[in-house]
């Protein structure tokens, strides 16, 4: 039986792989590819430049108009660059890394299986946990939700920087508004003779200061409600059920990858734990350790 919409493996490849004998099935499928584009994405494509700008708000008062130079003006500076780096470097690995949609080994093997469920929206054969972007049109593999921030689906591939995203992003605007308070406060309330004046550097400085705590206050909550659903093995859309919850280490390591060292760093590092089709099931209480 071959799918409504299925355009992978063709009939003749299919011949050579005998019933009796199961595909392969690996818990890796590589790294991920591009996602491609289309209408919806191409019209929220403009949404990256509008971060950038965020950032820029952020960036210029900083760095550029900051004339402080002393010792901790340039720890900070340090800091807030390495932190910089890592929330652009998640962001783009989110924009631009394919969320993951079922493999055409998948299709094959569920064929095989006459109680393999079918989405009656794309007509490929749905594995556990995927769910079907009505933006993109598209089987998206432990679908997350469509973030137009991003201009992209998040899932199984991308999700781990999405996160990171939230994490460097909260952290960077903390980061900004606490040092501007702790190092950067005399230039960053006006003086008298500022206040009357067009352009004052301290008065773009304590904007900066406002955005910042306000941007760090509300990412680091959105960062903390999506880390908790990582944990719990939850997305937004699977966000009552506990029946893939395999415990805290796994429950993580399905996002960010079995090898610590790379957990938070916008890199591949190996990838999510699993293969995105396949998920372990509790049969147990999980024991979060």
């Amino acid at each position: 039986m071959r799918p409504r919409g299925y355009t992978g493996m063709t009939e003749q490849d299919e011949e050579c792989i005998s019933i009796d004998a199961p595909v392969p099935v690996s818990r890796s499928s590589g790294h991920p590819k591009c996602m491609p584009c289309h209408g919806t994405r191409l019209l929220t494509s403009p949404m990256v430049g509008v971060v950038m700008g965020l950032i820029a708000l952020t960036y210029v008062p900083y760095v550029i108009m900051n004339t402080r130079n002393d010792l901790p003006a340039q720890v900070c500076r340090v800091i807030f660059h390495i932190l910089l780096g890592l929330l652009i470097g998640s962001y783009l690995q989110t924009v631009f890394v394919d969320a993951g949609t079922p493999p055409d080994w998948w299709q094959v093997e569920a064929a095989q299986n006459p109680n393999s469920p079918v989405c009656q929206k794309s007509g490929l054969f749905k594995p556990p946990r995927s769910h079907y972007d009505s933006i993109t049109k598209r089987l998206v593999l432990n679908m997350d939700h469509f973030c137009p921030w991003v201009a992209n689906t998040v899932g199984f591939y991308n999700r781990k920087y999405f996160v990171l995203f939230l994490i460097y992003a909260a952290l960077t605007c903390t980061f900004a508004a606490v040092t501007i308070v702790v190092f950067f406060r005399d230039q960053t309330f006006p003086t008298v003779g500022c206040r009357k004046a067009k352009t004052c550097p301290s008065s773009i400085m304590l904007f900066a200061l406002i955005f910042d705590a306000i941007f760090g206050l509300l990412l680091l909550c959105f960062a903390g409600v999506h880390i908790h659903m990582v944990l719990q093995n939850q997305t937004t859309i699977e966000s009552d059920g506990v029946h893939f919850n395999v415990g805290m280490r796994k429950n993580w390591e399905q996002v960010f990858g079995t090898q610590p060292i790379f957990w938070f760093l916008p890199v591949w590092g190996g990838g999510p734990d699993g293969d995105g089709v396949t998920w372990p099931a509790q049969t147990q209480p999980a024991h979060n350790c």
